[in-house]
């Protein structure tokens, strides 16, 4: 960034050539302070690569999850970073945060989801579950996430619990949309519908 421009930014009420001091005089104390965490020029700042952002890291991290074949065993276990940090600067309401909150956002999701299904898969069902209801917690109507909770419930052999994750969301669904499930919501459920009629519960109409 411009030294103009952040100085302005961060002494908006004082004068350019105040604010040009100010920043000058924080620059000076942040290297007493911190040592080289700003890489300094005449004209710009930049964060020195030496600084671990955790908000690149994370995304660095879903992307991995996301797009390789095999995840590493290393990433699988680093998950519940993902799963602690539900949101880009929740105290920000500046314009040029919002486009990207949301895209770590959805990067997030997806990545949650991935992590869900290839854990499943290596039979870590806790670890599964709580990646797949964090996902549900960031996106309570996304049926690809309900059918991963069910899906683990099921793994669990926790069919109660996988019926009553399923009947929430089938009214919180229709309360908010007015429509029912997916097929293939439908399809995971159904054996256990039919397991308890056969026990002699009552169907839901």
């Amino acid at each position: 960034m411009s030294r103009a421009k952040l100085a302005g930014t961060l002494w908006f009420d004082a004068s350019e050539q105040r604010a040009a001091n100010n920043l000058r005089t924080a620059l000076w104390r942040l290297g007493r302070a911190c040592g080289q965490l700003v890489s300094a020029d005449p004209d710009r700042l930049v964060l020195s690569p030496a600084v671990r952002v955790d908000a690149t890291e994370l995304c660095e991290l879903a992307n991995r999850l996301i797009h390789e074949p095999r995840p590493d065993p290393a990433d699988l276990r680093d998950v519940p970073l993902l799963v602690a940090r539900a949101e880009l600067l929740p105290d920000w309401d500046d314009g040029w945060v919002v486009a990207d909150r949301e895209r770590f956002r959805l990067l997030r999701l997806e990545a949650l989801e991935r992590a869900a299904s290839v854990l499943l898969g290596r039979r870590c069902l806790g670890e599964a579950l709580v990646a797949a209801l964090a996902s549900v917690q960031t996106e309570p109507l996304r049926e690809s996430c309900r059918r991963l909770v069910v899906a683990v419930h099921v793994a669990e052999g926790n069919l109660a619990e996988a019926l009553r994750s399923y009947e929430e969301y089938r009214a919180i669904l229709w309360q908010e949309l007015g429509i029912e499930p997916s097929g293939l919501m439908r399809q995971l459920i159904e054996p256990l519908s039919r397991g308890a009629v056969g026990n002699g519960a009552v169907p839901r109409s």
